[in-house]
C-alpha cells in the first residue's frame, strides 16, 4: 500500500485523481484542504507520496516545504509532486523534498504517471534472506 496525501484547495485536476486513486487498492489517500491541516496530516501519516498544490491559501507551499524540510527524518525524503501554474514564481530554500514539478493544465494521465513510477519504490515486496542469496 501507498500512503498519498493530496494537499489542495479546490483543483478540479487533484479532485478526480483523489477519487480516482481512492477507488485503487494500492493507494490510501487522504486529503487536505488548508496548509496547517496539510502539515498535521503530512506528520501524522507520513505519506510515500505528497502531492501539493498552489491552491493552499493560509500557508505558502514555500513554506510548508520549507518547514517539512526542517525536520531531519524527512529532509531527505524525496516525496513531494509540487502541481503549479506555468507563470509561478517559486522561491524554496530546501530542493530535496521535490521529486517532480507538474504545471497546469494537467493533460491526461501525466500525473498519474508520476504517481504510479514513485509508487514503484513503495510498492515492492520486502525479500526474504534466501530470496536475496537466490538472486545473488
Amino acid at each position: 500500500m501507498v500512503n498519498l496525501l493530496i494537499s489542495n484547495k479546490n483543483t478540479i485536476e487533484l479532485d478526480i485523481l483523489a477519487k480516482n486513486l481512492t477507488n485503487d487498492k494500492n493507494y490510501i489517500v487522504e486529503n487536505a484542504t488548508t496548509g496547517k491541516d496539510t502539515l498535521s496530516i503530512y506528520l501524522k501519516v507520513h505519506p510515500d507520496i505528497f502531492i501539493l498544490d498552489n491552491s493552499i491559501a493560509d500557508i505558502p507551499i514555500e513554506s510548508i516545504i520549507d518547514r517539512l524540510s526542517s525536520n531531519p527524518l524527512e529532509r531527505k525524503r524525496c516525496n513531494t509532486i509540487l502541481t503549479l501554474p506555468k507563470n509561478y514564481n517559486i522561491n524554496i530554500k530546501h530542493f530535496s523534498k521535490i521529486n517532480e514539478i507538474v504545471y497546469k493544465p494537467i493533460f491526461n494521465n501525466e500525473l498519474t504517471n508520476i504517481i504510479e513510477e514513485i509508487s514503484l519504490d513503495y510498492n515492492t515486496p520486502d525479500l526474504e534472506y534466501g530470496e536475496v542469496d537466490l538472486l545473488l
